[in-house]
């Protein structure tokens, strides 16, 4: 897995009856059909919320408002993050010198969306992508696509497959849904149920948890603690 971490921005809540509640009460949207993750500055003594967007077919990603500490000058500053995990194929090279393994990530490639195409029956393939090269019995060898079937080899569109094979990553077209065929182990995919469960997993530790702090103690999730 790789993930990106970046500073977003919460917004002050409007009241239900269109009265501003002005900066005591901060959201954070999550996702078209969630409800936005709520923040009170005031006069709850919260330290980090947190909340996970409900759809299953997006990178699994959590998103947080912290307030870092409690001093009366900085009571009402706070830092809103969203950190997404993505399913990648990575390529390290291994060295073992004086007994000691050492790994070195080479290159890292994200999973694309599996481009619904005629030629390429879907079914629960959500995220798939064709390498330009792979290792087979210990080298490392080219994946030359075919235009026509043939034993071995599996059909993909053309925005699913990496167009280089160092250690910058292109793609084609993400509306390229050309066909070609690469051979089985050319070709890694990630199904529709892995990215449920790690949305579910992700969901049952970070999702409406929050934490809080008196002068003498945290409280909240136990998992946040």
């Amino acid at each position: 897995m790789t993930f990106d971490l970046w500073d977003v921005k919460a917004e002050p809540i409007t009241a239900m009856n269109g009265t501003e509640v002005g900066n005591y009460v901060l959201a954070l949207p999550l996702g078209d059909n969630d409800v936005p993750l709520a923040f009170a500055l005031r006069p709850w003594p919260g330290i980090l919320r947190t909340g996970v967007p409900s759809n299953f077919y997006v990178d699994p990603t959590i998103k947080m408002i912290i307030r870092p500490n409690f001093t009366e000058e900085a009571f009402e500053v706070y830092t809103a993050v969203s950190c997404s995990l993505h399913p990648a194929v990575n390529t390290y090279s291994a060295r073992i010198w004086n007994g000691v393994l050492t790994e070195d990530l080479v290159r890292s490639i994200p999973f694309r969306p599996h481009l619904v195409s005629q030629d390429i029956p879907r079914f629960n393939n959500v995220l798939k992508i064709g390498t330009a090269s792979t290792i087979r019995d210990g080298s490392q060898i080219m994946c030359e696509p075919r235009e026509s079937p043939a034993p071995g080899y599996e059909p993909i569109a053309q925005g699913n497959i990496v167009t280089t094979a160092g250690q910058i990553v292109e793609f084609g077209a993400v509306n390229d849904t050309r066909v070609w065929y690469l051979p089985q182990d050319c070709m890694w995919q990630y199904q529709l149920e892995s990215l449920i469960g790690f949305h579910a997993y992700l969901s049952q530790i970070f999702d409406g948890q929050w934490l809080g702090s008196t002068v003498k103690y945290f409280k909240g999730s136990i998992h946040l603690r």
